[in-house]
């Protein structure tokens, strides 16, 4: 059964694989962002004039090559830590690519089905407020994975971004879906010979939004600039370690990984004095509450040194014989040793918990997920008060999550610390791809983010999505940087995704009109 018509196959296939490959190009490592603007043009071609199922699966197979051409760098962590063989590692990136293109499959059949039913005016008029909806779903359904959404390719337009504090992430994917709809209606109605006003209706419109939103941009980075200017500072300090992947976990490497941090955080000292330090994910491998000896250490040393030190280790809570484990945030203080703790909420899927655990480890992935530890999940969205600072810190993978983040500061956060290690990926994408997200979780959110990786990409974000500082990845490094606090609370920390519920709101109505029509029929 041929799903797809035969007719132009090969002018389709190149179609939807030059869609996939604009897509790439607009992300890290290449940041060829002018091309998000229209990679979905040639994807709308291609589906031009197919039944929904076959527009289906033009626009999966597209998808599938985008996605894998964005996320390779998932194979890295798989076959060089994991202990998973190469070919099996490629398998789980061909299950979590075409797992991704599924939305974009969904996209394209929809648009397809409503321009059949209506037109093809009122399937691009949905068009970006669908997408918005597959968008948001991507990012909650099984656990959530908002990795490469379109809007984060504008990540360096700092201008253009800055409405992301009303809408958050999915109000600039909106805009450049509504870019693509616009310019593929322009060159489409060419064979409509309709009237030249009509035909730059879309057009029309998308400008004059994007107007809109640059002369936004440009009057909110005044005003937030003008706020920081007048507020007092202080200084924080970033040690990135540069611990090999392979040694971090070795017991005899622990004092020796130790000492280097001690060692790296007194030239800190000397450089610049920091009120407080942050060291990366992990960057103690022990549990503080067992492993005593290398506690008191730790204690010791930010007590000689007169520090507040945030460094990532390995919690534990035991409740009536059971035990918890967690990857978490401990805070040292000089005068009280251990002040606090945040254990990380959102883990990774099969990085840090393995989902249905007991199920999966008595089947054939008992090799596969036997070398990778099961954390417990965190549950209080944690606000440390240190003197009169209120800060939050997010672990790693959290910092994809806009509405993680955001409850954060609604909570009372006034700055946002970031610990990671990216070890695990290599020279690859994804270091910078993650980094990336940062500038929208600090624009959302009007905070300063100051980001510790143990092989980097280490940095500092300010609250108008300027990159203050970034280190270079797999050297080691230090420095300071004097941040401001700020207490004012934008739309989208106050509210979080009211845009991407509106959004699926029009995009159900829709749906329901169109079933009502179809039911009359």
């Amino acid at each position: 059964m041929n799903f797809i018509s035969s007719k132009n196959m090969i002018t389709k296939i190149f179609l939807s694989l030059f869609s996939s490959l604009l897509f790439i190009l607009s992300f890290p490592d290449f940041n060829l962002s002018i091309f998000a603007w229209f990679c979905l043009i040639p994807l709308f071609f291609s589906v031009k004039g197919e039944k929904p199922l076959s527009s289906f699966y033009i626009a999966w197979f597209s998808a599938f090559a985008a996605f894998s051409g964005t996320i390779y760098w998932v194979t890295n962590s798989m076959y060089y830590y994991g202990g998973i063989p190469l070919y099996l590692s490629f398998f789980f990136l061909f299950l979590l690519s075409a797992y991704l293109a599924l939305y974009v499959g969904c996209f394209f059949m929809i648009y397809s089905i409503v321009e059949k039913k209506f037109s093809q005016q009122a399937a691009l008029t949905v068009s970006p407020f669908l997408w918005v909806t597959l968008e948001y779903l991507r990012g909650h359904l099984l656990t959530g994975f908002p990795w490469a959404l379109l809007g984060y390719s504008q990540w360096r337009m700092l201008k253009l971004i800055q409405f992301s504090d009303i809408t958050g992430i999915y109000g600039i994917s909106f805009l450049i879906v509504l870019f693509n709809v616009a310019l593929f209606f322009l060159l489409s109605s060419r064979e409509m010979k309709l009237h030249i006003l009509k035909r730059f209706s879309f057009l029309s419109i998308s400008i004059l939004i994007l107007i809109i939103v640059l002369i936004y941009g440009n009057v909110r980075i005044g005003e937030v600039k003008k706020i920081l200017s007048n507020r007092d500072s202080f200084s924080i300090g970033v040690v990135q370690g540069n611990i090999e992947q392979d040694l971090k976990w070795d017991e005899e490497k622990i004092l020796s990984n130790l000492y280097k941090h001690f060692s790296l955080t007194e030239s800190l000292i000397s450089n610049c004095s920091p009120e407080m330090v942050l060291w990366s994910e992990t960057a103690l491998p022990f549990f503080p509450e067992r492993k005593k000896e290398y506690t008191e250490m730790v204690e010791d040393f930010v007590k000689r040194k007169n520090i507040m030190l945030l460094s990532g280790a390995l919690g534990v809570d035991e409740f009536s014989g059971n035990e918890k484990i967690y990857n978490s945030v401990f805070l040292f203080t000089a005068n009280r040793g251990i002040a606090g703790r945040y254990d990380k909420i959102h883990l990774v899927p099969f990085g840090e918990y393995i989902p249905l655990e007991n199920l999966l480890r008595i089947t054939a992935f008992d090799k596969i997920i036997g070398t990778i530890g099961s954390f417990d999940e965190g549950s209080e969205t944690k606000v440390f008060e240190y003197k009169d600072k209120k800060f939050s810190i997010i672990i790693c993978y959290e910092i994809i999550f806009p509405d993680l983040v955001r409850r954060f500061v609604k909570a009372g956060a006034q700055f946002i610390l970031n610990v990671t290690n990216d070890a695990w990926f290599g020279e690859t994408s994804a270091p910078q791809q993650h980094f990336s997200n940062g500038v929208f979780r600090a624009i959302e959110n009007r905070r300063f983010l100051i980001r510790s990786a143990n092989t980097g990409i280490s940095g500092v974000i300010s609250p108008v999505g300027e990159i203050i500082k970034k280190t270079d990845i797999f050297k080691e490094d230090i420095f300071c940087y004097p941040i401001s606090e700020i207490r004012i609370k934008t739309f989208y920390s106050t509210y979080g995704d009211v845009f991407a519920f509106c959004c699926i709101i029009f995009s159900l109505l829709f749906m329901l009109f169109i079933l009502f029509q179809r039911g009359k029929n």
